[in-house]
């Protein structure tokens, strides 16, 4: 019995590497993944490419139902897996799990459990908690069918193909139909994934009944969970950028490798004027550069030298007159254990603001009045994605204020 799963992602650089590396350890062992990517600008592909993936579509102009189509064109499984870039299976006989129901030919298809991360948001971690129960069905008559998290009998599924002109809901029409010809649908309870952003995707504000509903059924339902192994630090590369204004503050470089948590998984490099420093480890920045255009330039050239794809970077400006370097441990642990894009220290500004020209999406900081206002003090070793960066989306990003300092850390040298 071999499987094919396919995956479907648009800039999933920040989570493929979870979803494939949990792959790699399911019981089940013969299958096959196929990637069905829609123009991700991010490095959604090359990180696909180095968990060897090789069955890799390129979709052009996105419908769900269709892009799957395409995707199974290139399948050789009898079992179809669908599966999406951002759900992390729970553990390893989730593949096993959710298989079960079609090749037992209980039903031609089965769809599995969602659930929460610790740092989904209420309203999400609500609803994904009051539609996916902890009970096993055999549905007869509901036509409820999850394509994040699903599987079809393959003969089944080449006469009854997705409807490739939806843009939305492809698996609920397409169980619909299943439904009314008959067969029956498996809900497999004990076949699970994280879902961080849940099925709403509730991303503005919270309602006040939504955080003690999550945290009841959170109980209920999550009770003695451990955190997932892709929230910790440890389970992705970093990049520590110093930027050195002299040969000095190259100095720089060796108290923040003794000072980087040793569980995670950081290169440090250094930036400057070419002839004050060298190495493998230094690059000479462009000083007329903008500064999201040095990070990006700084990021490529060591993701080129040393072979890798870095998942986040650490930035430390030695321009500061002090630097904090305990934050560098808590900004990247927090980027991962809130999910966000950016963490990083901050200062209160008391004065004007403008909240016309704010366009950043803080995750913890709601209080914007005009009295105080925050500045973020990415120098002083913040913590950030590089898939905001490959993307352009630095300044859009969702950024959590890991700690309020006080306002000298700002200061810098004459």
């Amino acid at each position: 019995m071999k499987v094919s799963i396919i995956i479907r992602t648009k800039n999933e650089e920040s989570w493929l590497k979870a979803c494939l590396s949990s792959l790699s350890t399911q019981t089940v062992k013969e299958f096959e993944i196929i990637l069905v990517d829609n123009e991700s600008t991010d490095r959604t592909v090359d990180v696909a490419k180095s968990c060897g993936v090789s069955k890799i579509v390129t979709v052009h102009h996105y419908l769900p139902g269709d892009a799957l189509n395409r995707g199974v064109e290139l399948a050789t499984g009898n079992v179809l897996v669908f599966l999406s870039a951002h759900c992390i299976p729970v553990n390893n006989y989730w593949l096993e799990k959710l298989i079960k129901p079609v090749i037992d030919k209980i039903c031609v298809a089965s769809y599995g459990r969602q659930i929460p991360t610790p740092a989904t948001n209420a309203e999400n971690a609500r609803d994904l908690l009051m539609v996916f129960g902890t009970e096993s069905v055999i549905q007869k008559n509901d036509c409820k069918f999850h394509n994040a998290n699903s599987c079809i009998d393959a003969v089944y599924f080449d006469k009854f193909k997705f409807d490739p002109k939806l843009t939305n809901v492809e698996d609920w029409y397409w169980a619909k139909l299943v439904i009314e010809r008959g067969d029956q649908i498996a809900y497999a309870a004990d076949s699970v994934v994280f879902h961080h952003h849940g099925i709403n995707q509730h991303k503005e504000g919270v309602s006040f009944r939504s955080i003690p509903v999550a945290d009841l059924l959170s109980s209920l339902h999550l009770s003695g969970a451990e955190k997932p192994t892709f929230m910790k630090g440890s389970a992705w590369n970093g990049l520590a950028i110093v930027s050195c204004p002299d040969t000095e503050s190259s100095k720089l470089i060796d108290l923040l490798e003794a000072k980087l948590d040793d569980s995670f998984n950081v290169d440090v490099c250094a930036t400057g004027n070419a002839g004050e420093l060298a190495g493998s480890n230094f690059f000479a920045s462009d000083k007329s550069q903008t500064f999201y255009d040095y990070l990006l330039a700084t990021l490529n050239h060591f993701e080129a030298v040393n072979n890798k794809i870095y998942d986040f970077i650490i930035f430390v400006d030695g321009h500061y007159a002090e630097i904090d370097l305990n934050l560098i441990n808590l900004n990247v642990s927090q980027l991962f254990s809130e999910w966000v894009d950016i963490s990083t220290a901050a200062r209160k500004i008391t004065g004007w603001t403008f909240p016309e020209k704010s366009s950043l999406k803080i995750s913890n900081v709601n209080d914007r009045s005009n009295k105080d206002s925050i500045e973020a003090l990415l120098g002083q070793g913040s913590a950030m994605r590089t898939s905001v960066l490959r993307r352009g989306v630095l300044e859009q990003s969702n950024i959590f204020i890991s700690s309020i300092v006080n306002r000298r850390l700002a200061v810098k040298r004459d």
